[in-house]
């Protein structure tokens, strides 16, 4: 769902920016098990100066499984960089930095 938002506005952006997920709130309403193809949509829904909102769904064989609703932030690419690194940092339990 974050990277269909993604996807969803990168085009749009002018060179050298990007965009950086800051919220997920999504409900399961039903479960995919078994059922076949999910299909995410994210859609636009309000732009607040860097502040994207979107709704996002997900679905399979047209009924909904997941909906909610997503925040993402426009950003630089070099601010993105430090942002995925830093979750690369938080993802693991311990990180070795020789200075």
């Amino acid at each position: 769902m974050e990277n269909t938002s993604m996807k969803c506005v990168q085009n749009l952006l002018p060179e050298g920016y990007s965009t950086a997920g800051v919220r997920m709130d999504a409900r399961r309403i039903a479960s995919a098990l078994g059922k076949g193809v999910l299909r995410v949509t994210a859609r636009l829904t309000k732009i607040d100066k860097q502040k994207l909102t979107f709704s996002v769904k997900a679905e399979c064989q047209n009924e909904t499984i997941i909906e909610g609703e997503h925040e993402r932030f426009v950003v630089t690419n070099e601010y993105a960089r430090v942002i995925n690194l830093l979750k690369y940092i938080h993802s693991h339990e311990t990180l070795d930095i020789d200075f």
